[in-house]
């Protein structure tokens, strides 16, 4: 099976959840015996090379299509053609050439675009290729987009989020539309689309991989040294309001009834409010994290505070793969399977938030370490078998 793959960004280092999503996905295509050329993105202004994208995916696909994310402005004409959102990652007609020769060369058995910021890329590739696709969500766009925009506060991010916005519920549909099928990571968006009369969709969950599933889940070398812990970006604006409120209105409870305990944030490119509210609050931060299953493994409590976001919380996802106490908003724990719920203590005001990490702290590590093999069944659903099933829709005896 030759896959097409078009995704937004390099999903190398996995650093945050989305590039953890589809690096995990890769992986398990490639175990299913795909043979992968991979379109992707870098952001130049982050530092990122070429260079050092092919390498950190030489072991990952067979070959790789590197271009750069534009801003809004670089080439404002497309925002007249596409949201903004999905405009920033649109082909220039001497790289759409290029890469049409490219997999032309390669000869995909199938295009999947992996996200909708690469949509217009995969859209232009298929049409010169002449053949349809198939389509991973990761989230109702649409619906995160707006909520981007009633978070921000300052007129620049309004503004780019107002752009972003700018019919890209449209746009959102018409890819999912135009799909041979869909692949939703959340049971809950995949029914509002059949409901919304697409029924060509499937549900498909972030998977791990079996090493890095074990490896956080181990229970024979688990010594954590902090109390309580997050892991997550901190700068899309949903992740950053959620720990503000965490640090600012829960901590302050947790220190009245233990004023000892260890708190960290972990997660990349912290903005300057999360970093001066851990400051204020005594929470240690960590920026940047090379990988997540160390800084994960160290805490004994885990907690998820997000109160906006659509799809599955990646992190979440990881967190009930670890033996820590698990608390979470009832939004972090959104579009899970429903045999996840019970593992988590969900709760969405500071005191009911504070009061069910107190009552996991109390637990006690081999009592935590206890409960967490109750999370077997939850587990499996991550699993990497279910990626096998996509590769079968895939071949092109199977394709309606």
């Amino acid at each position: 099976m030759r896959l097409a793959v078009v995704y937004g960004e390099t999903p190398a280092p996995p650093n945050h959840g989305g590039r953890l999503d589809v690096y995990q996905r890769l992986l398990a295509l490639k175990e299913a015996g795909a043979q992968i050329s991979l379109v992707c993105w870098r952001n130049p202004k982050a530092g990122e090379t070429e260079d050092g994208i092919r390498a950190s995916l030489k072991d990952l696909v067979d070959e790789v299509h590197v271009f750069d994310i534009t801003t809004h402005f670089e080439r404002p004409w497309l925002l007249l053609r596409y949201p903004g959102w999905v405009s920033r990652r649109a082909l220039a007609p001497a790289d759409l050439n290029r890469l049409v020769g490219a997999m032309r060369a390669f000869a995909p058995d199938a295009i999947l675009i992996d996200g909708l910021p690469s949509a217009v890329a995969g859209l232009q590739l298929a049409g010169a290729l002449k053949q349809r696709y198939f389509f991973r969500s990761a989230n109702r766009e649409f619906k995160y987009v707006s909520d981007q925009y009633r978070l921000n506060t300052n007129w620049r991010g309004r503004l780019r989020s107002a752009l972003d916005m700018t019919g890209l519920e449209r746009f959102e549909r018409g890819v999912i539309g135009g799909s041979v099928k869909y692949y939703d990571c959340s049971q809950i968006d995949l029914a509002y689309w059949t409901s919304e009369g697409y029924p060509n969709g499937a549900w498909l969950p972030p998977v791990l991989d079996r090493h890095h599933a074990a490896r956080l889940s181990d229970v024979a070398d688990w010594r954590p040294s902090y109390d309580v812990g997050y892991l997550g970006n901190l700068v899309n604006l949903n992740n950053v309001q959620g720990v503000l409120w965490f640090v600012e209105t829960v901590v302050p409870i947790l220190r009245s009834a233990e004023p000892g305990l260890r708190i960290r944030i972990a997660g990349s490119r912290p903005v300057d409010p999360v970093i001066e509210a851990c400051r204020k609050a005594g929470v240690d931060l960590l920026a940047n994290p090379p990988q997540a299953a160390d800084v994960l493994r160290d805490c004994r409590v885990l907690v998820n505070p997000v109160f906006q976001g659509s799809g599955v919380n990646l992190k979440s996802i990881e967190m009930l793969h670890t033996p820590a106490g698990l608390v979470s908003t009832t939004v972090g724990v959104t579009g899970m399977p429903q045999e996840s719920f019970g593992h988590f203590e969900i709760a969405d005001t500071p005191e009911a938030f504070a009061r069910g990490i107190l009552a996991k702290l109390a637990i006690g590590l081999d009592g935590l370490a206890a409960q967490s093999r109750d999370r077997a069944a939850a587990r499996s659903l991550f699993a990497p078998e279910f990626t096998a099933s996509m590769l079968r829709d895939m071949t092109p005896d199977r394709m309606p």
